[in-house]
């Protein structure tokens, strides 16, 4: 299913139909299907969010859709050092064995290299 919708909004012939599409930045035109929740921070203390670079929870705009009970919208709940210090730690853990890379296939790297460190290079 995810792939099937996937391909469907990736189309540029014909181009999709973005009616459907929810944007969270403006949910007056969603009302009908999307509802805001507030999450408070009384079991977590302040100091352990900013530790990991994010928002206090009774700060984040969290979503649920009425059509998917469970699943929640969280609109980046980081603070601008947080966005950094994730964007890199994911390019340094996540570019190197044993995951697995698109690049893998075309050969790039060698076995012992890290795609973000031969970037640096």
């Amino acid at each position: 299913m995810f792939k099937e919708k996937f391909k469907y909004y990736k189309s540029k012939s014909p181009p999709p139909n973005l009616q459907e599409v929810i944007d969270f930045s403006n949910i007056k035109n969603a009302v009908d299907k999307v509802k805001r929740i507030i999450i408070s921070n009384n079991n977590v203390p302040t100091k352990r969010f900013l530790e990991v670079g994010l928002k206090e929870a009774n700060q984040w705009d969290v979503f649920c859709l009425d059509e998917r009970p469970g699943l929640r919208f969280v609109r980046n709940p980081f603070l601008p050092i947080g966005q950094r210090y994730w964007i890199k730690r994911c390019l340094e853990n996540y570019t190197s064995k044993p995951n697995q890379l698109n690049l893998d296939t075309l050969g790039v790297l060698k076995s012992d290299e890290n795609w973000w460190t031969s970037c640096q290079s």
